[in-house]
């Protein structure tokens, strides 16, 4: 007789890599926290995915971790546009990802503290204080003592001599590097 034995086994021919998909585009305002989500990316043909994220502002990219999600706080607006970039990573090879983030500046804040106690003809100085959550602005004010609004300045204390007696309104604005104006 004749002897015969059959052997099964499979073939994987051009196992496929994992896919990065960063989602997005993303929107959102400087100081604001940011949340992003790769789960759209697959592992292909290899085991479970480990991913990492660079901002595109410069921060480091994040670790290596099992998590599709990740949040950032962009710190100020810049030009407004960053590139976020997504890899993905297992045992059969690496994929990236690349989609924009848009990050809108926020208006800056003033306050004109006060009441200020003062007599007709004697000076009284007003000192405000503003904030804005984008670190690289440079704010600036002006005050307006009702005779017109002052030339902008990055001093926070102006004083003023009132020739009547009364009560008086003062108003002072902030603008960031931006150009933008809180009041």
């Amino acid at each position: 007789g004749v002897l015969s034995d059959t052997a099964h086994f499979r073939v994987n021919i051009g196992n496929q890599p994992p896919t990065a998909h960063a989602g997005g585009p993303y929107t959102g305002t400087e100081g604001g926290l940011l949340n992003f989500n790769g789960s759209g990316s697959t592992q292909g043909d290899g085991g479970p995915l480990q991913y990492r994220w660079d901002f595109g502002d410069g921060s480091p990219w994040t670790t290596w971790n099992a998590s599709d999600t990740a949040s950032h706080t962009y710190l100020d607006e810049g030009t407004g546009q960053y590139t976020l970039t997504l890899q993905v990573t297992n045992d059969i090879g690496i994929s990236s990802d690349q989609t924009m983030v848009t990050v809108s500046n926020v208006n800056p804040t003033v306050d004109a503290g006060g009441p200020y106690p003062a007599f007709a003809s004697e000076s009284v100085s007003v000192i405000a204080s503003g904030g804005d959550v984008g670190v690289n602005d440079v704010l600036e004010y002006r005050f307006d003592f009702g005779v017109g609004w002052s030339s902008w300045g990055q001093t926070t204390t102006v004083s003023h001599t009132y020739a009547t007696t009364g009560a008086k309104t003062v108003h002072v604005e902030v603008r960031d590097g931006d150009g933008v104006t809180g009041a």
